[in-house]
């Protein structure tokens, strides 16, 4: 099962498809200008059993022409078997869109970035390499343009540069987060605070979303389902609102329900069930994985 971590940095690209053509030029990848970001089916059939991608976008020129697919792999760990799976993502893709493909490897650690560099031997002569976003390719936080950038780069920038920044500087830099719907920032910033630690939440412990201290509101999405449940003393008040706070985060993180899912999690009166399903909702990579115990 996908870490929270890896789901949250999946869903961050999701959400903003358009950080991948404010970054592949750093990382020496030429883009057409004007581009524009859209989202495709990120699961690539071949002989062997299904792969599926992280996140697979296209980039479409000035006149709509698809001109590159990028896949995103977001990799927190060293695994032998992911270079062959990119190079196998990477001649999928390219066969099923004919166009140029680049597999996109999101690697938060400096050296699982150094490890995703290396060339894959192909045969006796070939090598294959995907392109890396390490935490040095990532804009610092004190060139961070705070009036333009969206907040999903000043998620990446304060992931690779936050733990040793001053705190005026991260307060400068977590300024777009607070724009987007305070359910979306709430997940950003509890992905910052969990990997970034005490010194981070100190830096931002002040900070207001809506007229209300952050953590604060934090409480509020996440655990009032349980709180609200208690105050009113009823099992239906208690499960309607924990069905509410996750429906909020799965809404948030950009997992939609199926009918026969929204249905299953609607009609839910188990409390322990509901409560297994709001902290899966967290983590998850998708909406089955949250309700696989029903």
């Amino acid at each position: 099962m996908p870490s929270r971590e890896h789901a949250v940095l999946v869903e961050l690209f999701r959400a903003c498809p358009s950080v991948v053509s404010t970054l592949l030029p750093t990382l020496g990848v030429k883009l057409p200008d004007p581009v524009t970001p859209e989202l495709l089916e990120s699961t690539f059939p071949v002989d062997v059993p299904d792969f599926q991608v992280d996140l697979a976008i296209a980039l479409r020129d000035g006149d709509g022409a698809r001109s590159l697919v990028v896949l995103v792999e977001v990799q927190l760990l060293k695994n032998a078997r992911k270079p062959p799976t990119w190079l196998l993502y990477q001649a999928a893709a390219q066969v099923r869109h004919s166009c140029d493909v680049v597999v996109l490897v999101i690697a938060p650690d400096a050296k699982v970035a150094h490890w995703a560099r290396r060339p894959l031997p192909v045969g006796p002569s070939g090598r294959y390499a995907p392109v890396v976003l390490g935490p040095t390719d990532v804009p610092p936080l004190a060139t961070l343009d705070v009036e333009h950038a969206s907040p999903e780069l000043a998620v990446l920038s304060l992931l690779a540069h936050g733990k040793r920044a001053e705190r005026a500087v991260i307060l400068r830099a977590a300024r777009p987060i607070l724009s987007l719907e305070p359910s979306v920032a709430l997940l950003y910033f509890d992905l910052l605070c969990s990997i970034l630690g005490k010194s981070f939440v100190r830096a931002v412990e002040d900070l207001m979303i809506g007229g209300e201290p952050l953590f604060h509101v934090h409480k509020k999405y996440y655990r009032d389902g349980k709180a609200e449940g208690r105050a009113e003393g009823k099992a239906e008040g208690r499960a309607q609102g924990l069905r509410e706070a996750l429906l909020k985060i799965l809404t948030a993180r950009g997992l939609f329900p199926t009918a026969d899912q929204h249905d299953a999690l609607v009609a839910c009166q188990d409390l322990p069930r509901l409560e297994r399903w709001l902290d899966a909702a967290l983590r998850a990579g998708s909406v089955e994985e949250v309700l696989e115990d029903r």
